[in-house]
């Protein structure tokens, strides 16, 4: 299965961004006048600040926001700020500013994260979970190309462990990572 997400118009629009996307769509409708996002620099980018007109401007690898036109709190600027965070914002933001957690806390909403030699990132989101008869739990995961156009719920494939559309954790963590060493973080976005 495939959902149809709206791609940003920046340089290199990558699996993280799609997740940015989606969560960003989510504050939007649920927290509008309280938005922030990481950047990989470790700065926080606001929705508050762009939407009073302040845009960025980069000086020794951080970002300067200066008054730069007049306030606009439209869906357009909304989206503009929105694509400024996803090209600014990778796995590397989202591991920092995420918290790990024990694997039998994993819940809907937390993420795979797996970064290979800093730069190269794949992410999973658990979009939800099952108990089998048996106890064990299985997860429905989901994930986005490049370009992240699309959010992927994923099948296990061999050898991957799974039923149908559901993973093992093990089996999810296996299918992000592609032979990378995986993490399970509670994201911490507002």
């Amino acid at each position: 299965a495939a959902t149809l997400i709206e791609p940003f118009d920046n340089q290199e629009d990558v699996g993280v961004d799609g997740l940015v996307r989606m969560w960003g769509e989510h504050l939007w409708k649920h927290r509008p006048g309280s938005i922030s996002f990481p950047l990989d620099n470790g700065q926080i980018a606001t929705w508050k600040d762009w939407r009073d007109g302040l845009r960025p401007r980069k000086r020794a690898g951080r970002f300067i926001f200066t008054q730069e036109t007049t306030p606009d709190g439209s869906r357009a600027q909304y989206v503009r700020f929105l694509s400024f965070v996803a090209e600014e914002m990778g796995a590397i933001a989202l591991k920092r500013d995420s918290t790990i957690i024990v694997e039998d806390s994993a819940s809907v909403g937390d993420l795979i994260v797996a970064l290979k030699k800093e730069k190269e990132s794949r992410i999973g989101i658990i979009l939800d979970m099952c108990k089998v008869p048996g106890g064990e739990r299985l997860y429905l995961l989901g994930t986005c190309g490049t370009p992240s156009t699309n959010m992927y719920v994923m099948r296990p494939y061999s050898p991957v462990q799974g039923l149908n559309e559901w993973f093992t954790l093990d089996g999810a963590k296996w299918a992000i990572g592609v032979g990378a060493r995986t993490d399970m973080r509670r994201g911490t976005l507002r």
